[in-house]
């Protein structure tokens, strides 16, 4: 899933009051935080890797992205600005066949 912020100043017709600096929390249906992420480059190498090769990198190193092999269930995902900030994001959430190389999920 990503959170996407400053990629929507790109849109057509550009989005006014894109949150600069979004953050993504993805909760469990018992309100645990199992995933967070904050700038989707700082994930571990390989999911780095994992996202780019899937053809889902966003386009601005502020954006954020978490993968994550999921079982059935309600899932909730938060999308935050960095430092309280506010705008408007999209959320986002693909799924993604899992591969048999050395994908982390």
């Amino acid at each position: 899933m990503r959170a996407i912020g400053p990629s929507l100043a790109d849109a057509v017709p550009p989005i006014a009051g894109f949150l600069a600096d979004p953050v993504i929390d993805l909760y469990d249906a018992n309100r645990s935080v199992i995933a967070t992420n904050d700038n989707w480059q700082q994930n571990d190498p390989s999911t780095v890797a994992a996202i780019q090769a899937d053809g889902l990198a966003p386009t601005n190193a502020s954006e954020s992205v978490i993968l994550a092999n999921l079982v059935a269930g309600n899932y909730t995902a938060i999308v935050s600005g960095a430092s309280g900030t506010s705008g408007v994001a999209l959320v986002e959430v693909f799924h993604v066949p899992r591969r048999q190389s050395a994908a982390p999920w």
